[in-house]
């Protein structure tokens, strides 16, 4: 047997109770609570995806309803680390007009791998998973680069005591390095 729930009893009503009866050669009376899921969708955003160690995680929390109203309730947010460890939680987090955020700041040394972020409706120890996002945590990785040293091509025997030297750096994807350059240059003479 299936029932179809009209949409604004799916809204509105937390549980329906349904009788059915049974007539004829079996007669049978039973009930059932029923809970309608009231629909609303969660999303996580955070500023990006992979992060090192010291860096901050922002996180936002979206909750809208079918009709993409706001969602106004209270959640948990529970952050958890590669291992799942819980790092940070939220208890009790109020979405007033469907949105929450917060910033988690990474220690020095954090677990390496996939965190993990959920956010949980607790209603009368009844716990229920609306959304979950990941992100990464990586070891630093200094960019690439490359150097490049233009001298002349000669050096004329004479009395200035001066030579130019051009210094370049950059990275792999073009930009410029910038930083301080130490040159130490001798002359060998034949």
């Amino acid at each position: 047997l299936e029932l179809d729930v009209p949409m604004n009893v799916a809204l509105h009503h937390r549980s329906l109770n349904i009788t059915v009866e049974g007539v004829g050669g079996a007669r049978f009376n039973d009930n059932a609570l029923v809970r309608v899921g009231r629909g609303r969708s969660v999303f996580f955003q955070t500023d990006k995806g992979v992060y090192k160690a010291g860096q901050t995680v922002q996180l936002r929390l979206l909750a809208v309803l079918p009709d993409l109203m706001p969602y106004t309730g209270v959640v948990d947010v529970i952050v958890e680390d590669g291992k799942r460890n819980r790092v940070m939680q939220w208890l009790n987090a109020f979405l007033s007009t469907g949105l929450w955020s917060a910033s988690l700041p990474l220690s020095e040394q954090p677990l390496l791998g996939t965190w993990t972020i959920t956010c949980i409706e607790d209603r009368g120890g009844a716990q229920t998973n609306l959304a979950m996002a990941t992100f990464k945590v990586k070891e630093y990785v200094l960019p690439k680069f490359e150097v490049s040293v233009k001298l002349p091509s000669y050096i004329a025997n004479s009395e200035h005591s001066s030579i130019a030297v051009h210094v370049s750096a950059r990275y792999t994807h073009g930009q410029a390095v910038r930083g301080t350059v130490n040159l130490q240059l001798s002359v060998n003479t034949h």
